[in-house]
């Protein structure tokens, strides 16, 4: 039997930590808070020292203190991280990170992989072990997907990889991660063999009663092509159906759902400021809506999201309102990282309201009782009061 989910909280998207992403959490709804545990995977640019990484360390908790605060729980993750900075005057960056974290009061929670992607060093390892027993929360552990293809190999590397970390099953919440689908086999681009395949190492993991598991994935394309300037790119949310359909296999309170936000899975920090195509990103119940734009452009994109209406039966929130320029303070144009905080923002209001809808859970009703779905976040942001 597959664990409940300690949390009541259901959609688990992974972040990369960077400015408009954290602008986004910090405008979230309370419904959309209530339901979200997010993954930030703190970025790291090349060619950066031990104490260039302690100083962007520094940097994204402390705004993540201001964006997310300290009342919700949420993942720290530094995939991207490796022995960097072990020496006599510093200790690795997981360690400093959660130093950190306990100081800022984050509810904060590790992520490890298995010994298969962050092996074969240990230093990783001992360091979210030594945090777990600190902070007492358990830890999280992350799968990709020819990790789990077979279910009994997936077994035996978590429960290799819980010892070295000198945890058990029921201090930890795995995570099913397909990565970007563009980059698996075509094979397990198929919806069925891809449900086919998570079904059955839930099930197998299911032995170990395990916290918690979320099926994690992306659909976002790592490019879209200059053809799509004039009308929209739109992709199958190929992660969504698989999770819904889920839902009719195995008991629907025991698996999360996670994405990437909207965002290519695989996108690279960089290390130069760069200015990508102008984009705009809309997230619906069956597909991402990409809006592709020469650069310096905002103003027209705007106008052709307006136009073709998109965001009318989507939630009322920051993002769409921003997104349209509607409201106080949001007339003007924007930049590349305001339209990553309004379109990340938007996706993950409309996709918590999706998972929601889909749980079933008993506690759904509680979780959006009393005010929790009405907007009161907006009326500093906007100067919007809301009618007697």
């Amino acid at each position: 039997m597959v664990a409940t989910m300690s949390k009541k909280a259901r959609y688990v998207p992974t972040l990369r930590g960077k400015s408009g992403e954290l602008s986004a959490l910090a405008h979230l709804s309370p419904l959309a808070k209530s339901w979200t545990v997010p993954i930030i995977d703190i970025p790291k640019p090349p060619h950066i020292n031990a104490l260039e990484v302690s100083e962007q360390v520094a940097e994204r908790i402390t705004t993540l203190r201001e964006s997310w605060g300290t009342a919700n729980e949420l993942y720290i993750d530094l995939s991207r991280y490796g022995t960097e900075g072990r020496d006599d005057r510093y200790s690795h960056p997981v360690t400093d990170t959660f130093k950190l974290a306990r100081q800022c009061r984050l509810k904060a929670l590790p992520i490890c992989g298995t010994t298969l992607t962050r092996g074969p060093e240990t230093a990783y390892f001992d360091a979210v072990s030594d945090i777990a027993k600190i902070d007492g929360r358990g830890l999280a552990i992350r799968l990709i997907a020819f990790e789990f293809v077979s279910p009994e190999s997936a077994v035996k590397e978590l429960i290799t990889t819980m010892e070295l970390l000198g945890v058990g099953p029921s201090d930890c919440d795995i995570i099913l991660d397909f990565e970007a689908f563009d980059r698996l086999p075509t094979n397990l681009q198929e919806k069925g063999l891809a449900i086919s395949v998570v079904t059955e190492a839930i099930y197998a993991l299911g032995r170990l009663e395990c916290r918690s598991v979320t099926i994690c994935g992306s659909s976002i394309p790592e490019r879209v092509g200059k053809k799509y300037d004039a009308a929209p790119f739109k992709a199958q949310r190929l992660e969504l159906e698989i999770w819904k359909d889920l839902q009719d296999t195995i008991r629907p309170q025991s698996v999360g759902f996670g994405d990437y936000g909207v965002v290519y899975a695989f996108q690279p920090d960089g290390g130069a400021p760069v200015q990508p195509p102008c984009r705009a990103r809309v997230s619906t119940d069956g597909a991402h809506v990409l809006y592709r734009s020469p650069p310096n452009s905002y103003r027209s994109l705007r106008a052709r999201v307006r136009h073709d209406g998109i965001l009318r039966n989507l939630p009322d929130c920051w993002g769409s309102r921003s997104i349209l320029g509607q409201g106080g303070g949001f007339t003007g144009v924007g930049n590349a990282t305001k339209w990553v905080a309004w379109d990340t923002n938007l996706h993950l209001e409309v996709t918590c309201r999706i998972v929601r809808g889909h749980s079933r859970l008993e506690e759904a009703g509680q979780l959006a009782g009393g005010d929790a779905d009405r907007s009161p976040w907006l009326q500093s942001e906007l100067a919007i009061v809301d009618e007697p």
